[in-house]
């Protein structure tokens, strides 16, 4: 399995700009998560009103993942959205559940998570991908 590292805000970048890392095998995108020096970015972010957001994408299926960290750089905060195709509760949970795309998303992650949402990723372990995202 591959995927497409891109880091789509460097903190100096405008919003549109992204910096393409490649097409990487599962432990490269995570040596890529540790190799991205949060502290810098977001440092750099606060003074430039912007934000550094690391984006991961299968190569091989509609599957989607970024996380992006603000507030305090030595003790960042991340927002996080996590897409794939699944199973998934239909109006609301009243009638079931059925195919679809299942977006997840939090505002609340510390470092630590979001390098475990990349993980399952990476993995392929949607379970652990909603537990993580749903759990307080």
């Amino acid at each position: 399995m591959l995927f497409k590292v891109s880091v789509c805000h460097h903190a100096h970048q405008e919003q549109m700009e992204s910096s393409d890392l490649g097409v990487r095998p599962p432990a490269d995108v995570l040596k890529c998560f540790d190799e991205f020096d949060w502290t810098h970015e977001i440092s750099e972010a606060i003074e430039l009103g912007r934000s550094a957001t690391l984006s991961v994408e299968d190569a091989t299926s509609p599957r989607l993942i970024w996380v992006g960290g603000y507030g305090d750089p030595k003790f960042p905060t991340f927002v996080s959205e996590c897409s794939f195709p699944g199973m998934k509760k239909r109006l609301f949970g009243f009638l079931g559940e059925g195919m679809g795309v299942v977006e997840l998303h939090t505002q609340e992650f510390d470092l630590r998570q979001a390098r475990r949402a990349i993980e399952l990723f990476v993995s392929n372990d949607d379970a652990g991908l909603r537990e993580l995202y749903e759990s307080p």
